[in-house]
């Protein structure tokens, strides 16, 4: 987070499969814009805030939903021909906010399936947000839990994992 060009973006992710980028990333902003180049006020552009990654937000809209200060590090990391894993742990990124966080990604079943974990134990009450950005067309289901995204003729399914009770997908 904390260069010269950083963004809000620890533990962000891509997908691609099937020929078609299912997740992605929105890249860098107008360098002309108003605040861009203030080092701690460019986390508020859309683009380069946590809301404009891949990753998890805490109380983004009173805070930046990251620190500029924290850093992630790599845990672990696996490959093999019918799978891979990466495990990030990003309790400095998330600061006072998280006694522990860790995000894992996973490839498994032949590298025909996707996992993203997170693991999170938090302190006191937070709002948690997880974005994800895709120029699929994507409908949720009604309860919320499932996604079908399409896109180019193809069809990704994103199910959602969880015991909290009142998490769900809206777009």
């Amino acid at each position: 987070n904390n260069s010269t060009h950083g963004h809000m973006d620890a533990g962000t992710f891509l997908i691609d499969a099937l020929g078609v980028r299912w997740a992605q990333e929105l890249g860098h902003d107008e360098y002309s814009q108003t605040n861009y180049w203030s080092f701690r006020q460019r986390g508020y552009l859309y683009r380069l805030s946590t809301q404009g990654q891949n990753v998890l937000a805490l109380n983004p809209t009173i805070e930046l939903g990251q620190t500029w200060n924290g850093a992630a590090k790599f845990t672990r990391f696996e490959s093999a021909g019918r799978g891979a894993l990466a495990v990030v742990d990003l309790t400095d990124v998330y600061g006072a906010r998280v006694n522990e966080a860790r995000r894992g990604i996973k490839l498994d079943h032949d590298r025909s399936q996707i996992v993203v974990q997170d693991e999170l134990h938090l302190r006191g009450e937070n709002d948690l947000y997880w974005f994800m950005h895709t120029m699929a067309d994507a409908k949720v289901a009604k309860a919320g839990k499932s996604v079908i995204l399409k896109q180019d003729g193809k069809t990704m399914y994103v199910t959602l994992q969880t015991n909290v009770k009142n998490a769900r997908f809206s777009v």
